[in-house]
């Protein structure tokens, strides 16, 4: 098992808890048990409803959690980051587009300094930290619609001074093919795992700013094409995330209320998207590009490793999933604690 991380809060990390049961006490808001002590849970997490100004991390205030036999009608996932891991595919666009970048400038005589300023500026517009050789928290690249992002190389290297348009780093892009269509899941037994939620009558949904194609392929892929009730890409919407005009057009189709729906997503356009479509509950997953801090920052009530958590926190707190699944548990118990911010 990995060590728990140490955080820099007022919280004694001597003092972590090991049940709920020990460790509850009535919300001012809703009234029901909420765990108000700690802010550290082996296995399971469950969030504050946290103030837009807050910068700290309190163990002493009440936090909000939907009544106890509160359950979504709908999760909606993010794919990217959330479903699938999509870290291999994007070092790969960015090390092919770099190349193409390159042998232009080689192409058009320019020095070796000014062709490394352009593609240092190239990388800085999509989000792309070349030093650690992976993509920033909640970076365009990971985040955005791949209209947008090949909108943004685009600019960052007409901007930088390369004789370009954005015709030929569309057509760079397209000769990729399809980007995340190999991408491999971040969860074993995925399908196992989604059969689980659908046997409870709870639809799932895919929200996703890659394309169509892509995102069919992954679904596919990941044998899971016959239990996502909807899905919704970034290039069939007028708006994409962070808008809430993604998750109210797959809520319309549903026949839904935001607030009947639980959003999960690894960047912060996915919280957001969340929060500005009043989302029931909002859940950040650090198996993509946004960080904690950043997730909770931009809407998320829960911050969980991976989705295999998700099972664990309706169950913890009472809610209807059963106990019964076939999804393997021991996924979970390696995983350290989550910090949570309770005001």
């Amino acid at each position: 098992m990995k060590d728990e991380p140490e955080f820099d809060d007022t919280v004694d990390p001597h003092s972590k808890a090991r049940s709920l049961q020990h460790l509850t006490s009535n919300c001012r808001v809703c009234k029901h048990s909420v765990c108000t002590k700690i802010s550290y849970f082996p296995f399971f997490v469950i969030a504050a409803i946290m103030t837009a100004s807050s910068e700290s991390f309190s163990a002493n205030q009440d936090v909000f959690f939907p009544p106890k036999k509160w359950s979504p009608k709908m999760i909606v996932f993010d794919k990217d980051g959330t479903l699938g891991d999509c870290t291999p595919a994007l070092k790969a666009w960015c090390q092919k587009m770099t190349n193409n970048v390159i042998k232009k400038c080689l192409n058009d005589g320019l020095t070796t300094t000014r062709t490394q300023l352009i593609v240092s500026l190239f990388h800085q517009a999509i989000g792309w930290d070349a030093t650690i050789n992976d993509v920033l928290p909640s970076a365009p690249l990971s985040a955005g619609t791949w209209d947008g992002i090949v909108q943004l190389s685009a600019e960052g290297l007409m901007n930088a001074g390369l004789n370009i348009d954005i015709d030929q780093v569309r057509e760079w892009h397209e000769n990729l093919g399809d980007i995340h269509a190999s991408d491999a899941p971040l969860i074993s037994q995925l399908p196992d795992f989604l059969k689980h939620f659908k046997n409870h009558g709870i639809m799932i949904s895919i929200c996703t700013s890659d394309d169509r194609r892509s995102t069919n392929a992954c679904m596919e892929n990941w044998n899971i094409q016959d239990l996502i009730d909807y899905s919704i890409c970034g290039d069939e919407v007028v708006e994409n995330k962070p808008s809430a005009h993604p998750l109210m057009e797959l809520c319309g189709r549903a026949g839904i209320m935001p607030h009947e729906c639980m959003v999960v997503g690894d960047t912060s356009a996915d919280t957001q998207m969340g929060r500005n479509s009043n989302a029931g509950l909002i859940v950040g997953v650090l198996t993509g590009s946004g960080t904690e801090r950043q997730l909770l920052d931009t809407g998320a009530h829960i911050i969980i490793p991976n989705i295999s958590y998700i099972k664990d926190l309706l169950e913890s707190h009472d809610a209807f999933i059963g106990s019964e699944s076939n999804v393997d548990s021991t996924e979970n118990v390696s995983l350290s604690p989550i910090k949570i911010r309770a005001g």
